[in-house]
Formats: C-alpha cells, sequence, structure tokens
C-alpha cells in the first residue's frame, strides 16, 4: 500500500481512500499513521472499512489520532438509511475534528431525509444507473446483450446536490 500511495502520489494523485483493520476489528492505528504520514500534505479518508470495526466511537478517535481527515460511513449498517442513527451520533463525536462523509446506498431519493436526520455536511452517494449495452451478431445486426455498463447523467447529479441542498 505505501508503494502504490507514492506511486499515485507521483502521478498527481489529489487525495487517498484507505482502511486498515486488524484481525480483532479494530484500527490498525499504527500502518494507518503511516500511510498518513507518506500522503502528507494530501487529504486521507479513511474508506467504509470503518463499518466493520467492533466500536464505531473508538474506531473514530483512532482514525483522528491516525490524521485522517475524514471517514465514510454508513454508521456501521447496510446502508445510511439504516445508519442514519449512528451517523448522527458519529457526526457530534467528529465535531470539528475530522469530516463525516455519508455513505453507502445514498440516493437521490433518499438525500434529503438522511442529510436532515444525520446533520451531516458530506456526503458520498451514486446517481449512476444501468444501461444495457448491445453487440454485434456475426450477421452484423445489433444484438442487444445481457450486458450493461454505468452511466451517470449530470441532471442525475444536479438532482442530488439539490435534495442535500433541501435539508
Amino acid at each position: 500500500m505505501q508503494a502504490d500511495l507514492l506511486h499515485a502520489r507521483s502521478l498527481g494523485a489529489k487525495g487517498f481512500a484507505l482502511g486498515v483493520l486488524l484481525a480483532d476489528a479494530t484500527v490498525d492505528l499504527e500502518r494507518t499513521q503511516k500511510l498518513v504520514e507518506l500522503a502528507s500534505p494530501l487529504e486521507v479518508t479513511f474508506h467504509r472499512a470503518f463499518d466493520l470495526v467492533r466500536s464505531l466511537d473508538q474506531a473514530l478517535e483512532d482514525i483522528i489520532t491516525a490524521g485522517c481527515g475524514r471517514v465514510l460511513t454508513s454508521g456501521g449498517e447496510r446502508d445510511v438509511v439504516a445508519g442514519a442513527a449512528k451517523l448522527t451520533s458519529l457526526v457530534e463525536q467528529a465535531g470539528k475534528r475530522i469530516d463525516v462523509a455519508v455513505g453507502g446506498g445514498l440516493r437521490i431519493a433518499n438525500a434529503a431525509s438522511v442529510a436532515h436526520a444525520t446533520g451531516a455536511g458530506h456526503f458520498h452517494g451514486s446517481v449512476r444507473s444501468a444501461r444495457s449495452i448491445s453487440s454485434p451478431e456475426r450477421s452484423g445486426v445489433l444484438k442487444e446483450s445481457a450486458q450493461s455498463r454505468f452511466i451517470v447523467r449530470v441532471e442525475d447529479i444536479r438532482a442530488l446536490v439539490r435534495e442535500l441542498a433541501r435539508s
């Protein structure tokens, strides 16, 4: 991870997302601190590995100690709706020491209610949608394929931002 971080940095990366846990489901504070130091002065986000720890409250303190600038979390639940109560608690615990980015199941339809419920100011959501792709057959006629690719539409991004602003 250290070599990858340094390589990405040399290529112009602007920040990093990482999450290093120990076998006992706690934050590997030593390794996380080392990676944050290597990334400095670039921002480091502790990703959703955070949601797998046994104590979210202690893990938050550990990643603050390690120097991460942000944590991405669904509050330890499958998605931000289920984790809303814990997200609220984490936002309060974090104060101004670290940004809590609410993410994991954040969608246009639930963005305003999640933002209002949690009091968070940072969000990570998906507005991608699947679009099936066509593949040519031997006869040259396009055939609809079972394959799809994901696209992101500008209007969906704007809609998500509008919903977050409503809170």
